[in-house]
């Protein structure tokens, strides 16, 4: 017998709560941190164009990566519950979709 003692509702559970942080949290302060860059790049462009320019450069370089974080997080947490949840259902064929869908 080995030591593991997995609860597959236990971490549906855990991982539901991450979603859901990801979804409350994550997702509006990215939004809101792209609003700041975007009313700084605005305001700093009339008083200083070089602050505007070296933000607005940083933001491009940026933006595809900073903007696809919550996607992929709650890509992971989503397919990642919904295995847990067909494990749980006996569902293991299922289980191995959605695991293969977590990435």
């Amino acid at each position: 017998m080995s030591g593991w003692d997995i609860d597959p509702a236990s971490v549906g559970s855990i991982l539901e709560s991450e979603k859901n942080t990801v979804d409350n949290e994550l997702s509006p302060a990215l939004s809101g941190t792209v609003t700041a860059l975007n009313d700084v790049i605005i305001v700093t462009q009339t008083d200083a164009n070089l602050v505007g320019f070296t933000v607005s450069e940083w933001w491009k370089a940026r933006e595809t990566e900073v903007t696809t974080l919550s996607t992929s997080v709650g890509n992971i947490l989503n397919n990642t519950v919904s295995a847990v949840n067909a494990y749980i259902a006996h569902d293991e064929e299922s289980a191995l979709v959605f695991q293969q869908a977590a990435k």
